[in-house]
């Protein structure tokens, strides 16, 4: 049920990021890929002066990341449209995707030095991300395809495509590849599409409410609150970390890709917050035997309530 509420705001997500307007505009892409990288290489730097065995390359990872179940919940409830809550978004899910892709390669990696099977980990890696990618592109075209012969009514459409997101999670557990990443290409191929959802079908009604307030409860319960206080200070220093590499990224690159300094510099700060996205992911990468995945949780916590909570004082 995690899985299914996150992979709801994935295809979200998803379905909200324009393809052609990368190809229009290409330093937003260039945007996001170099401050994911730079966020990459600042953490795993600013970790060094922790006492961490084998964790950094892990935490860097999933620093990458930003938090969509936050973005887009209040980019709903606000009715939020724009420039800058067009980046946001767009940032949101670049760097999503290379969180998933830096985690599983930062996985293989680990498979590698501990069995030394170069195969084995590298197959492991590339499986999992051209996978859960290509099952996320098939049934992106498949239901739009579908809808069409049936002419189905707006109200079904929002039905379809939650039930489709059902049908891709449980699919994903079956072929042990990534939930997030393949409703995330589901999202992105069924815009492309042209199906279109309307505002009032945004969030997946009373259902996709309620998943959300199971997902939030279910993240907290993996959690052992007695050990997140010994992972503040990492946590404290590692928002700092990520706040200037977003934010001086944005600011830097805004008159390049048409928006201005102050815009750049709301656009660096929205992402910042760290979410449900890294504990799933940890806990996935945990469930299909990545061992160092369960001793991160602390630190991830620890930052995730820092985060969180300045970001919504704000």
């Amino acid at each position: 049920m995690a899985n299914v509420a996150l992979s709801l705001v994935l295809f979200e997500l998803g379905y909200r990021i324009n393809l052609r307007w990368f190809r229009h505009n290409p330093w937003v892409l260039v945007l996001g890929l170099v401050e994911s990288g730079l966020t990459f290489a600042l953490v795993y730097y600013a970790s060094t002066w922790f006492e961490l065995t084998g964790t950094r390359l892990i935490i860097a990872a999933l620093s990458v990341s930003a938090s969509p179940a936050g973005i887009v919940r209040v980019a709903n409830e606000m009715r939020s449209t724009g420039q800058v809550t067009e980046r946001v978004l767009h940032l949101c899910a670049i760097n999503c995707m290379v969180a998933v892709l830096l985690l599983h390669l930062v996985a293989g990696y680990w498979h590698l030095s501990t069995s030394g099977d170069f195969a084995a980990a590298a197959l492991g890696s590339v499986y999992v991300l051209v996978t859960s990618v290509a099952a996320g592109t098939v049934l992106g075209v498949a239901m739009p395809w579908l809808l069409r012969r049936q002419k189905t009514s707006e109200r079904g459409v929002t039905v379809v495509f939650a039930l489709s997101v059902v049908l891709l999670t449980t699919m994903t557990f079956g072929l042990s590849i990534s939930p997030p990443l393949a409703a995330l290409a589901f999202g992105i191929v069924a815009r492309e599409r042209r199906v279109h959802l309307t505002n009032a079908q945004r969030g997946f009604g009373t259902a996709g409410d309620l998943l959300s307030v199971f997902l939030f409860v279910y993240i907290a319960s993996l959690l052992d609150w007695s050990e997140v206080g010994t992972g503040m200070a990492l946590g404290l220093l590692l928002i700092l970390v990520r706040t200037a590499s977003k934010v001086v990224c944005n600011m830097a690159a805004a008159r390049l890709s048409g928006s201005t300094e102050r815009k750049g510099l709301l656009t660096g700060l929205a992402p910042t917050p760290m979410s449900v996205f890294a504990i799933v992911l940890l806990e996935q990468s945990r469930t299909h035997g990545f061992g160092p995945a369960g001793e991160v949780l602390t630190v991830v916590a620890a930052m995730m309530m820092l985060r969180e909570w300045r970001w919504g004082r704000w």
